[in-house]
């Protein structure tokens, strides 16, 4: 009796047994949920980090009304131990109750489950009501359009099998049907068509367009539009307007038609700022016709020459092809005059083949010097081996070329802005110069280097000199905070200080000096009665004694800006002007600030629509029709820029309402992949 009683006196309670991963599944108690893993986007989108974050362990039995999680696993098993101690006692009472000398592994396979607290199995009805049919929705379209997987996809066993697996109550409510979800993606677009003009219509600044012509691996002509706004929530905003085929032309005037087309579409003609592109000939042309078409149909004025905007990042990649590759000033104007509106690999032909002479040798196919070098002696192959000072040209262009790759990246990507584009440039001829005086000096004198450095000068000074068409630029960097005038005054010769600042000014006085002032900028001028009390006489009093004045008329003036100190800023100079702050001060300058510094100083975000649609038009995939594809690419540009928001994210989603049959084969999937 004593021995039983100091038995049970020894043995530990349930809350002081330990509990490891070999007793009881972690799994069927908690629930490993990331609270870090969703971020809100600096576009308004709801994005997922690469990195989830920190772990939260969520109890499974605990009410949702109480519901409790921790950070820690043994915390999590403590907490198991002591509230939920009567469901471990009842699987401890039946382990316990086995035969002492079964052998372990017939104790595992006879041990029961936690779920065996729980019914057996669901049943069909239950587990098809459990399914989110929207959610899904939500995510096969964009695993299609964001993630570019082929339509075929919904087809694939192992899809169909991942879905049954967390629900094997649904297999005739999956989309097997291609052109199914086709029409879902149409239903989306034209939806979110619809929402997005109705966001640019409401934009509280000018609208710049961005567009450039690429030809598709099935060899047809797209030309990309895109958009860069401020939204009235005063958030800069990007999209992807429409990517239309330009069939039997690619001509300038083929071009603003379809853009114009575009504009009409979405109904922001009049709301048009500046047209960003590459420096191809054929946008001289497409500018020149859009102006006359944007007069002829709606009566606005739009100035060719001084609302184009070059892109920069191709203004360096014409600079340093004239590096590498120019022979002489004749032949590098001979190919400027020849770049057209080509692709990147076309344009390094023409000026590989116009800026080298005809008997210079050049290097043939990979495969051919292959069989070369293995017919020829070591002897004979002398030429074609670098000498150690044609290393060091190679180690020295390196060193020349790295400011030129930290520039383009600069200059691209949401946050970018107009200001940016001189002050590149100036830095780039003062790189230019700097090692030109070095290469010319006795001690390091390279005549080659030098001679490439003219080059690469020669073109970047002929598009940096054809931005004084383009007043804007100037005036992005007076309006720049941490600019202004007096980056002006130290960077640039005094001659050029006059017109610039001039062309500036004249922008402020024809377009906003005069606009009206927002309701909701206007500052009372009279602070107590503003409060609701009265004006006394210790108002007057404390009035003489102030060292802050009110806000005057004439600080909201371009002059009186641009004449003030440089301020250091921590976000983008446009960031800065979209604090209501600043709108305050300068209810009219912010307008006009806002405006210019709205205007991307590089055309990056038509490239990567067209490096988008190079991967979704896979060389398997190359049947889909213009169409689809821009209906695929635009739906997915949305869902990254954050204009659609699933469901599961607090958004409407993509369209599931439309009346298709899932599962029902047509012959018009031939043209989706």
């Amino acid at each position: 009796m004593a021995s039983s009683q100091t038995t049970a006196a020894s043995t530990p309670s349930i809350s002081d047994q330990p509990i490891t991963g070999t007793s009881l599944d972690f799994s069927l108690f908690f629930k490993a949920t990331y609270p870090d893993e969703d971020t809100q986007n600096t576009t308004g989108g709801s994005r997922k980090r690469k990195s989830r974050g920190m772990v939260m362990y969520r109890c499974l039995h605990c009410p949702a009304d109480k519901p409790w999680a921790n950070r820690k696993r043994d915390n999590a098993w403590h907490h198991t131990r002591r509230c939920h101690a009567d469901i471990i006692s009842s699987l401890d009472r039946t382990l316990i109750g086995g035969s002492s000398d079964v052998v372990d592994d017939e104790r595992e396979a006879t041990r029961p489950r936690i779920d065996a607290f729980f019914p057996s199995r669901y049943s069909d009805v239950s587990l098809r009501r459990m399914f989110d049919r929207d959610r899904y929705l939500d995510a096969i379209i964009s695993l299609i359009t964001r993630r570019r997987l082929a339509f075929s996809a919904i087809n694939w066993d192992e899809m169909q099998e991942i879905m049954l697996a967390a629900n094997p109550a649904i297999e005739d409510l999956l989309v097997t049907n291609r052109s199914a979800l086709m029409r879902l993606i149409d239903a989306t677009y034209e939806l979110y068509s619809s929402q997005l003009m109705a966001t640019l219509e409401a934009s509280i600044s000018k609208i710049h367009i961005l567009s450039d012509l690429w030809t598709s691996p099935h060899r047809h002509g797209i030309l990309a539009i895109s958009a860069r706004w401020v939204d009235q929530d005063y958030q800069p905003q990007r999209a992807l307007l429409a990517m239309p085929e330009c069939r039997y032309s690619h001509s300038g005037e083929t071009q603003a038609s379809l853009i114009i087309d575009t504009l009409a579409k979405h109904g922001i003609a009049s709301k048009v700022g500046y047209h960003v592109g590459d420096n191809a000939t054929s946008n001289d042309t497409c500018l020149s016709y859009f102006s006359r078409r944007l007069r002829d149909d709606y009566g606005l004025t739009f100035d060719p020459s001084k609302r184009r905007i070059r892109c920069v990042a191709h203004i360096i990649n014409l600079s340093l092809q004239a590096f590498l590759l120019a022979s002489s000033k004749e032949a590098l104007i001979a190919a400027l005059d020849a770049t057209d509106d080509t692709s990147n690999d076309q344009l390094f032909a023409q000026f590989y083949d116009t800026l080298h002479d005809a008997g210079q040798t050049t290097r043939t196919d990979e495969a051919h010097q292959r069989r070369r070098a293995s017919r020829k002696r070591q002897s004979e192959l002398q030429d074609d081996i670098l000498l150690a000072s044609e290393w060091e040209f190679i180690e020295r262009t390196h060193r020349f070329l790295q400011p030129f790759a930290s520039a383009t990246l600069l200059a691209e990507g949401a946050r970018s802005t107009l200001s940016q584009s001189l002050s590149i440039m100036d830095v780039l001829l003062r790189q230019y110069e700097k090692y030109k005086e070095l290469y010319s000096s006795k001690e390091n004198h390279d005549p080659h280097m030098v001679h490439c450095i003219d080059m690469g000068w020669f073109v970047l000074n002929k598009y940096y000199t054809l931005s004084d068409q383009t007043p804007v630029y100037a005036a992005a960097l007076l309006l720049d905070p941490s600019k202004r005038r007096k980056y002006i005054e130290r960077n640039w010769q005094e001659s050029w200080h006059a017109p610039a600042i001039t062309a500036a000014q004249q922008i402020w006085l024809d377009e906003y000096n005069a606009a009206p002032i927002p309701e909701s900028l206007r500052v009372p001028l009279d602070v107590s009665s503003s409060s609701g009390r009265q004006h006394n006489e210790l108002d007057e009093l404390l009035s003489d004694i102030a060292v802050t004045g009110p806000i005057l008329d004439d600080a909201d003036d371009f002059e009186t800006f641009i004449d003030a100190p440089p301020t250091r800023i921590t976000g983008s100079p446009l960031q800065w002007w979209l604090h209501r702050d600043q709108r305050e001060a300068y209810p009219r300058l912010s307008r006009m600030a806002i405006d210019i510094l709205s205007i991307p100083p590089e055309s990056s975000d038509v490239e990567s629509h067209f490096s988008s649609a190079r991967r979704t038009l896979s060389w398997d995939r190359e049947s889909m029709t213009c169409e689809n594809l821009a209906k695929v690419e635009c739906v997915g540009n949305w869902m990254r820029e954050g204009i659609i928001v699933p469901k599961s994210h607090g958004g409407r989603g993509v369209i599931s309402s439309v009346a298709v049959e899932f599962s029902v084969e047509t012959e018009a999937e031939d043209f989706l992949d």
